[in-house]
């Protein structure tokens, strides 16, 4: 499911602040991937999946398989947390890390995680800066 197609964002913070809005009204958790070309303009933005109030698939398989459908080399994932509180769980963590290095085997650049919700966003890139391959 696309979420938009024609709409243009001056950085990925507006790209972000538009996401947010999207999902943080929502009851159950979804997972979107924003696919940006080399200069971080927004080429498609599409949901993965839903899932229950507090967990939802990261849809790897998914992800990878449309950036290569659209040679796509640079991917912001997203999802939110209905219970209102954006900061990282560590199974997000642990989940943006494996997708991290599946996405670099696959020769796609996860960008960032975002994780959104009413109280506001977190990259997981920031409050996890041991997101590497090895």
């Amino acid at each position: 499911m696309v979420l938009l197609s024609e709409k243009e964002f001056g950085s990925i913070k507006e790209l972000t602040l538009f996401v947010k809005e999207q999902l943080e009204t929502l009851s159950y958790e979804v997972i979107c991937a924003a696919y940006l070309d080399n200069e971080n303009n927004l080429i498609s933005l599409v949901e993965l999946g839903a899932g229950t109030s507090n967990n939802v698939d990261t849809g790897a398989e998914q992800l990878i398989r449309y950036a290569h459908a659209i040679m796509c080399k640079r991917v912001v994932v997203y999802h939110n947390h209905p219970s209102g509180d954006s900061a990282p769980s560590e199974s997000d963590i642990v989940a943006t890390k494996r997708l991290y290095k599946l996405m670099f085997i696959n020769g796609i650049d996860l960008v960032d995680h975002i994780v959104v919700s009413k109280s506001g966003y977190h990259s997981i890139f920031s409050v996890s800066p041991d997101i590497t391959l090895w």
